[in-house]
């Protein structure tokens, strides 16, 4: 096999378990909130220490992507991440859980901004990039199958939830082992290697509206995959399992969009014009959900969250700022992240808070950031073609 391609896997390989660990405190809220005898907002809170943790080190961790180079960026990643695993489900309290949440979305923030710059230097050419760059979601997206199922099995044999938290630490170590042993620099095509980062990072309109338009496509299923399962039970009157096989149905839908999309963007479709249609019947399948609430609709607005807002367009957005770029790209990927990183740190909070009033009003909210992302897709498509 091409030593590129095994380098690829075994660095997407990271992103089946940062997918479960996205996932994994909600999944097991209930469990959490008796271990910590803490409440579902405090949950929450801990859910969001994720995203305060890249927004506090993604400015430096494009600085260590770009000073240290990609492959020690992604190990020391691989080894706070198991760290993260091993402790977060046994803090004695939410105030130490928080404490690792923060230290994952560390790793998270050394993830992006080592991974996308290293498919960029491992594969010069435009169109392979972008559908590159997409596949990532795909190894998300098997994670975040996975894990309920995983759970599942796991608790209904009557073993701890905590077991789910050890396996993950130990398939994240274990991948770290088999990259620290791949040549990636030798790899690196010759074009990247030349590349210097000349001068300043340079911020204008257009990036200014990606960065804007990174908060809003991961605020889109963020709400929904943090959420559904809830909003089955407390306001569909589902069972518990069936509203957690909804996460999984997401998750097989993400799957097959992020093939679709890949397909699409090496036709040579117009980046945005993709990620505008995807907005669009996003949008259509929340507000179904919304009008009319019921098992069906969520099984729909399920299809259509996974097909069309996980698919791959928050990577399509951030290939298409790397384009405009010629260096920095560690640095650039980190602003872009932080956008992303804010989200992930405001969202769990702040629906956290509807969700306690009124769950229905967090669908409300992904429906009304549909229509915000498209008006501001429009905006770039226009600027775009003048």
């Amino acid at each position: 096999m091409n030593k590129k391609i095994i380098i690829l896997i075994s660095a997407y390989i990271n992103y089946i378990f940062q997918g479960m660990g996205a996932l994994i405190l909600s999944l097991s809220l209930s469990n959490l909130k008796d271990s910590w005898q803490a409440t579902t907002f405090q949950v929450s809170l801990v859910i969001g220490g994720i995203g305060l943790g890249r927004i506090l080190f993604m400015y430096i961790s494009g600085i260590i992507s770009d000073k240290y180079g990609r492959k020690k960026t992604i190990l020391l990643s691989s080894i706070l991440y198991s760290l993260f695993f091993c402790l977060v489900s046994f803090s004695p309290n939410y105030v130490l859980a928080f404490c690792m949440t923060v230290l994952a979305g560390f790793c998270h923030a050394l993830y992006d901004t080592s991974i996308y710059p290293l498919i960029t230097e491992l594969y010069p050419n435009e169109k392979l990039q972008g559908s590159l760059s997409i596949l990532n979601k795909a190894f998300i997206s098997f994670g975040q199958f996975i894990l309920p199922i995983i759970l599942v099995q796991i608790t209904s044999k009557g073993f701890s939830f905590h077991y789910v938290y050890i396996f993950c630490a130990i398939g994240v170590f274990l991948n770290l082992i088999v990259f620290s042993v791949l040549p990636v620099h030798k790899a690196i095509s010759k074009v990247a290697k030349n590349e210097k980062n000349k001068g300043k990072v340079k911020i204008n309109k257009q990036s200014m509206m990606l960065f804007a338009f990174s908060f809003i496509s991961v605020s889109l299923f963020t709400i929904f995959t943090t959420w559904v399962s809830t909003y089955g039970v407390e306001y569909l009157h589902l069972t518990t399992s069936k509203s957690a096989l909804c996460v999984s149905f997401y998750s097989v839908c993400s799957i097959i969009s992020v093939f679709l999309t890949s397909f699409v963007v090496r036709l040579g479709i117009q980046k945005l014009k993709i990620i505008l249609i995807c907005l669009v019947m996003t949008f259509f399948g929340l507000l179904v959900v919304n009008i009319w609430p019921s098992s069906g609709t969520l099984l729909f607005s399920t299809f259509m969250i996974g097909i069309f807002a996980a698919g791959g367009i928050w990577q399509l957005g951030l290939v298409e700022l790397l384009e405009q770029v010629p260096g920095f790209k560690g640095q650039y990927t980190s602003y872009y992240s932080l956008s992303a990183s804010i989200a992930l740190f405001i969202i769990p909070n702040f629906t956290g808070y509807l969700a306690e009033k009124n769950i229905s009003s967090v669908f409300i909210l992904d429906n009304i950031l549909a229509l915000v992302g498209i008006i501001l897709v429009l905006i770039l498509n226009k600027q775009k073609v003048k």
